[in-house]
């Protein structure tokens, strides 16, 4: 019997070695795919990373682009105001003169006439305002102010006291805050 167990120790043997062969072919395959999925894992974490900065870029160009189309609209809407202003000042100018000639009259329909027009430029004026258009005006007798006047002529004489208007030529006109055009005056 001893003799029996000899040969099944041989079987054995043999058995782990093909055993321990196997072992070290599937060790070696799966260090081999264990070395190609890490592969796999860092080339993706570098197409992520690169996918990732590109959409960061993205973002950033949409926000830039954003504000300057937001300033690009703001710059369109001052544009349109100071060209609408523009072209109708001469208007407003012809009746702010006007309204300080009006000359007195008895003729009832000629009075609610000319009232029924100071009260348009009134709400005209208002109007201009709420969308920050200011008719810059002045009165004969007022104190000249050169940060927002102009003087056309003047025959003012006396260097000890301020200079006065005399009358006005023109209105002036801020549009958002900045001078446009200064009131343009005589002084005396």
């Amino acid at each position: 019997m001893p003799e029996k167990k000899l040969p099944k120790k041989q079987n054995t043997n043999k058995e782990e070695k093909s055993q321990s062969n196997i072992s070290k072919s599937q060790t070696d395959s799966a260090a081999s795919t264990l070395a190609e999925l890490e592969t796999q894992i860092s080339s993706q974490k570098v197409d992520i990373e690169f996918w990732k900065n590109k959409s960061l870029r993205l973002s950033a160009d949409i926000q830039n682009l954003q504000k300057q189309s937001d300033l690009d609209i703001l710059q369109a809407k001052k544009t349109s105001k100071k060209q609408l202003i523009q072209n109708i000042l001469p208007f407003i100018n012809t009746l702010n003169i006007a309204f300080a000639y009006v000359p007195q009259t008895d003729d009832q329909k000629v009075s609610i006439f000319v009232e029924t027009l100071k009260n348009t430029f009134e709400k005209l004026k208002l109007d201009l305002v709420n969308s920050n258009i200011e008719i810059i005006g002045a009165s004969t007798g007022d104190i000249f102010n050169p940060d927002f006047m102009n003087i056309l002529n003047s025959d003012y004489q006396n260097s000890d006291s301020q200079p006065v208007i005399k009358q006005v030529v023109s209105v002036g006109l801020r549009v958002d805050g900045q001078l446009i055009q200064p009131l343009s005056v005589i002084v005396g």
